[in-house]
Parts: structure tokens; C-alpha cells; sequence
């Protein structure tokens, strides 16, 4: 069995803050493929990484924001 690992633009959304900055975040997710030994190919999805364009990592609160992990800034998807 070989198993291949790559990173996938999952999603991408507009984001505003309190002061009406907008960003757009870019949703990367990690999918493992395997080819089994019959032929077939297993695909196992992992974690998502969430970023603004401007490399700001962030974390989920709800599906509708997101939060800066170094400032905690809040942001709103619209």
C-alpha cells in the first residue's frame, strides 16, 4: 500500500472585523489517499487550517467566525 499526503484549498470565504476590515480566509485541509491492495483508493480527509490571505492563522468559533490566534481578533463571515 502506498499512501500519498497533500494539501487541498478546501474553501474560501470573506471575512469583516469590528473596525470593517474585510480578508479573505483560505481553508486548507490535509487529505491522505491510499492505494489499497486491491486496486481501490482510500482517501481519509484531516484537520482544516484556516489562514487570512495575509498568512494569519485562525481558529473556528462557529461556521460563521473565525479568530486570529496571535491577536484573538474576531472575524465575521459575509
Amino acid at each position: 500500500m502506498a499512501t500519498t499526503r497533500t494539501i487541498e484549498l478546501a474553501e474560501q470565504f470573506n471575512v469583516r472585523d469590528s473596525s470593517g476590515r474585510t480578508g479573505r480566509v483560505n481553508v486548507w485541509q490535509t487529505i491522505l489517499r491510499t492505494k489499497m491492495m486491491d486496486g481501490s483508493i482510500s482517501v481519509a480527509k484531516g484537520l482544516k487550517d484556516l489562514k487570512l490571505s495575509d498568512g494569519t492563522e485562525l481558529n473556528y468559533i462557529d461556521d460563521d467566525t473565525v479568530q486570529a490566534v496571535m491577536t484573538g481578533e474576531i472575524y465575521k463571515r459575509t
